[in-house]
């Protein structure tokens, strides 16, 4: 009997389904319905939630068990938000889903946890993102949420968005 191996990536097949399935539901079946780590962090995205997209928002809940509207390959909703997103056994504050078929990669942090370290998490959660979910480059954003302003933190990021063609975007939210 011939022995079929099997996939180089079955771990990953068998945590969020295979390729085939649309990227959607392999993206939601791996977020979580409780809110960001501290609620401070939590009340700074929905602030940014509510000023990007205040209607038409949707929010997945995997405990649920329902996915956001797809019809064909079209998705019915204008945003899609998924909260705490596990991506190669790290966790990402939010990935949402733009009306434009573009995706952000979203880290929310307090003014006390900005530092450059936020830069190379969203950078290597990008890649895994990439990877993990195929999505071509130029259709993921990058995007740091804080609540204070660090002028240090947004020059050197200036500087290392123009040296390496990168665009992180950082904003500031008042709450």
């Amino acid at each position: 009997m011939v022995k079929i191996p099997e996939p180089h990536n079955l771990d990953e097949i068998k945590k969020r389904g295979s390729t085939n399935k649309h990227i959607v539901k392999r993206v939601a079946d791996t977020s979580s319905s409780e809110g960001l780590d501290s609620d401070k962090e939590d009340k700074i995205f929905e602030v940014w939630v509510e000023s990007i997209k205040p209607e038409d928002v949707t929010r997945f809940d995997p405990y649920q068990g329902r996915y956001p509207a797809i019809s064909g390959n079209r998705l019915q909703d204008h945003l899609l938000v998924y909260k705490e997103v596990e991506l190669g056994g790290y966790r990402i504050d939010s990935i949402i889903r733009h009306s434009d078929s573009t995706w952000e990669l979203v880290e929310v942090k307090t003014e006390a946890g900005l530092n450059l370290g936020v830069i190379g998490h969203l950078l290597s959660k990008r890649a895994q993102f990439e990877d993990i979910f195929q999505v071509k480059p130029e259709k993921i954003k990058m995007t740091v949420l804080t609540n204070g302003r660090n002028g240090s933190f947004q020059t050197i990021l200036s500087k290392v968005n123009k040296q390496y063609s990168i665009d992180v975007g950082l904003e500031e939210i008042q709450i």
